[in-house]
C-alpha cells in the first residue's frame, strides 16, 4: 500500500487558492496528535484546537519550503518549515485516490461526518492512551502491567516499529524499534515509555505524561477523511518521533526520504487490521494424547460391552 503525506498545494491551495484538497477547506488544516504521537515527543501547541475541539500540533507535508526545510503545518494551521533532521514533528499519514479506489466497501466503514466532510474507518493503529485519570482506568493500566510484569499478558504476535533514537539525534538515522502488540478483554494494546516533549504535551486526558512513564495505548480504527478527489488523510497525526530524512536539507522528493521509505516498509504494513487476532486457537491434540484416549475407551468398552467402541 502505498502511503505519503499531504503536499502544501493539496493543504493550503496555490497563491490563487486553487489545489487546496475540499477536506482541507473543510476540516481546516489544523491538525489533532493522537496519544501516541504524543507520548513518542509529538510537539504540541499552547492552545490551538482543530474543528473538532483536538488540541493540535506541528505535522510534517510532503513539500519542501524552497529554501532546504520541510514545509510544516504549524500548531495554528499556518505555513512553517522545520529541518528535515527533526524528530517531534507528527505524521500525518494520507492515501492517494489509487490506493483507496482499491479498498472494498466491506473494508472501509462510514461512520460519521465532521460538518460537511465524511470520516470513514480502515486499518487500525494504536492510538488513544488508556486513562488513569479515571477509577476505572487506573484498575485497567494497573491490571495490564501487573499480567506484562508476570509475563501472563497474552501477545497477539502483532508488532508495531517506530524510531528508537532519542528526538534530538539528529546526526543518528533511523533506528526501528518494535513493540508488541497484547490482547486483553477484548481489545489490544501496546506499551510504550512516554519521552513527552515539554509542558504542552497534553494527552487526551489531560495530563502530561512524564518521561519513562509506562503508558499502555489501545489499538482503534484509523479515521480518515474522505476528499471527493479520492484521497484520503488521517484525521489525526498518528505517530512522531521518526525522523523526516537523515540529510541536512530537503528538495522536495518525498519519494527519496526516509519518511517515505518508513511508511512503505513499516507503518503501510502495521496499519492493516489484524484479522487473526482474537480467540487464540484451540490446540489440536497430539498423537500420543489422542492414542491414550483410544486405549482407555478400548478397556472401558472390554470392561463394560454397552460402551462399545
Amino acid at each position: 500500500m502505498d502511503a505519503t503525506f499531504l503536499t502544501e498545494k493539496q493543504i493550503w491551495g496555490d497563491d490563487q487558492g486553487n489545489g487546496q484538497l475540499q477536506v482541507m477547506k473543510g476540516y481546516g488544516t489544523k491538525t489533532g496528535m493522537s496519544d501516541l504521537a504524543i507520548v513518542l515527543g509529538g510537539l504540541m501547541g499552547s492552545s490551538a484546537k482543530t474543528s473538532d475541539n483536538q488540541r493540535s500540533g506541528f505535522v510534517w507535508s510532503a513539500s519542501s519550503d524552497g529554501g532546504g526545510s520541510v514545509r510544516t503545518v504549524s500548531f495554528n494551521g499556518g505555513r512553517y518549515d522545520y529541518e528535515p533532521l527533526r524528530r517531534y514533528d507528527g505524521a500525518r499519514p494520507a492515501l492517494p485516490s489509487s490506493v483507496t479506489s482499491k479498498i472494498q466497501t466491506s473494508e472501509a466503514r462510514l461512520t460519521r461526518e465532521i460538518g460537511d466532510v465524511e470520516v470513514k474507518e480502515y486499518g487500525e493503529y494504536p492510538q488513544t492512551i488508556v486513562d488513569d485519570t479515571k477509577p476505572q482506568g487506573k484498575a485497567l493500566k494497573d491490571e495490564l502491567e501487573r499480567l506484562y510484569q508476570t509475563n501472563k499478558l497474552q501477545a497477539t504476535g502483532k508488532k508495531y516499529t517506530f524510531d528508537g533514537e532519542n528526538y534530538d539525534a539528529y546526526k543518528k538515522p533511523f533506528k526501528a524499534k518494535e513493540y508488541s502488540e497484547y490482547q486483553h478483554n477484548g481489545k489490544r494494546y501496546i506499551r510504550v515509555e512516554a519521552q513527552p516533549r515539554d509542558k504542552d504535551s497534553v494527552l487526551s486526558n489531560g495530563r502530561t505524561p512524564q518521561a519513562g512513564e509506562n503508558c499502555w495505548i489501545e489499538v482503534q480504527p484509523i479515521e480518515w477523511l474522505v476528499d471527493p478527489t479520492g484521497v484520503w488523510v488521517a484525521r489525526q497525526a498518528l505517530f512522531s518521533g521518526v525522523q523526516f530524512d537523515r540529510n541536512n536539507t530537503y528538495g522536495g522528493n518525498f519519494e527519496n526520504t526516509d519518511m517515505k521509505h518508513y511508511l512503505d516498509t513499516y507503518f503501510s504494513k502495521e496499519m492493516m487490521a489484524n484479522r487473526n487476532v482474537g480467540t487464540p486457537a484451540v490446540p489440536e491434540p497430539s498423537t500420543a494424547d489422542f492414542a491414550a484416549r483410544m486405549a482407555i475407551q478400548r478397556q472401558r468398552a472390554l470392561d463394560d460391552p454397552s460402551q462399545g467402541l
